[in-house]
């Protein structure tokens, strides 16, 4: 194990992403609190050298430089990611908000800067609901599956054991965990029990006034997930085999929305994400929100309605009432189907197909919405924030960082 001596004086946190930065980006990596600190945040994002140009630039990835405030650093090869790291070196502390494998890892080794491990985005531990197969068909499938990716597979391996070993030789500072159980089982003094960055967002948000946005009659939300393959999806190569078109998806989402609006009289707003952009709005005669805070408008909202989401946190901490929404579409596509059934496992909610204008007319008269109160509760606990830390003093996600470094 590499001991490494480390400056209580800090000055600089280095944060790992593969996301261009926006404002709602820096709120969740806590800038104005650094700031107040006088800690400066130092963005390197990652995407060309892990992905490569042709994948940064079609998920959209190469569009840095919205919050000139802060440093916002592309970096292309290992050989600029060193000089970078050796640049920023001095009174700083690296935290690794990616996937790191084992080559990077090498390289925060040979930098000597302490690092913090743990992405606490929150949400489900996603289930592989083809285990619900038969033998036969599990079988086939796991083999089927290393045929076509052996190699792949083999590279994989090896890279994983060997960022293993280099953990053992170079560990964490700090290891962020949501998990309880997790907490318990490692009697590490390194692992932190921290909330997740959507509870430190309803933290910061409490007490705020009802932003200009959100209307003053009763509505419903929907919280988008677009399955054609942008960002995340592109950025994994998932684009390839996708099963829902943009256009096909145009014309099912509008249907459902203005049918619901129709038969239930209450408007339906589509929520913005983070990394969301105009060129992703294919709602017709309804506004794509961007720029909008989820959270307040999840807050004010009677209902929510989805495919699968991280926003459905907020529907969790402000205890509202969720419909799963789903087009047959998607079934032939893991990537979509496991997490709505996990979701729907989860919090005890059915799994709505709306289709045609039938299955959205017995939707809407068998009552649109489920809200099973235990199944909320143990969500709460289990993927938002830990049962031990909403009976402590409340602190900000990064002061309780702060606090432990």
């Amino acid at each position: 194990m590499m001991k490494k001596v480390f400056s209580s004086n800090l000055k600089k946190i280095i944060i790992f992403t593969i996301n261009p930065l926006n404002e709602d980006y820096l709120k969740r990596y806590g800038y104005d609190f650094f700031l107040k600190k006088d800690i400066e945040i130092i963005f390197l994002n990652l995407c060309y050298l892990l992905y490569g140009n042709e994948r940064t630039k079609s998920a959209g990835y190469d569009k840095v430089g919205r919050c000139p405030q802060v440093k916002e650093i592309q970096i292309h090869n290992y050989f600029q990611l060193l000089e970078y790291l050796s640049k920023f070196s001095e009174d700083s502390i690296i935290y690794i908000n990616i996937t790191a494998k084992a080559k990077l890892m090498f390289m925060i080794l040979i930098s000597k800067i302490p690092y913090i491990e743990g992405s606490l985005w929150g949400g489900i531990q996603e289930k592989n609901w083809a285990k619900n197969k038969n033998l036969i068909q599990q079988i086939s499938s796991r083999i089927f599956s290393i045929t076509r990716n052996f190699r792949k597979k083999i590279f994989g391996k090896i890279d994983h054991y060997t960022s293993i070993l280099i953990r053992k030789i170079n560990p964490p500072h700090i290891i962020l965990s949501s998990s309880s159980v997790e907490a318990e089982m490692v009697s590490d003094e390194r692992i932190l029990l921290n909330h997740t960055f959507d509870y430190d967002r309803f933290l910061m948000n409490d007490g705020m006034p009802k932003p200009s946005y959100i209307p003053d009659f009763k509505y419903y939300v929907l919280l988008p997930n677009h399955a054609w393959m942008v960002h995340d999806y592109i950025i994994n190569n998932a684009e390839k085999d996708c099963s829902m078109s943009k256009n096909n998806y145009e014309k099912l989402i509008n249907n459902t929305l203005d049918k619901i609006e129709e038969l239930s009289g209450v408007k339906i707003l589509v929520a913005g994400y983070p990394n969301a952009t105009i060129d992703e709005d294919v709602y017709i005669n309804r506004d794509f929100l961007l720029g909008t805070e989820t959270e307040q408008l999840v807050k004010y909202s009677s209902g929510i309605i989805t495919h699968f989401s991280g926003a459905i946190n907020f529907a969790v901490i402000h205890k509202k009432p969720i419909c799963l929404i789903n087009y047959n579409n998607f079934d032939s596509d893991p990537r979509f189907l496991n997490p709505i059934r996990s979701y729907s496992n989860l919090l005890d909610i059915p799994i709505n197909y709306v289709d045609n204008d039938i299955d959205i007319e017995e939707l809407v008269s068998k009552g649109i919405f489920c809200m099973n109160f235990k199944e909320y509760q143990n969500y709460l606990y289990n993927f938002i924030c830990p049962k031990e830390i909403l009976s402590r003093k409340t602190e900000l996600f990064w002061e309780r960082v702060l606090n432990k470094i």
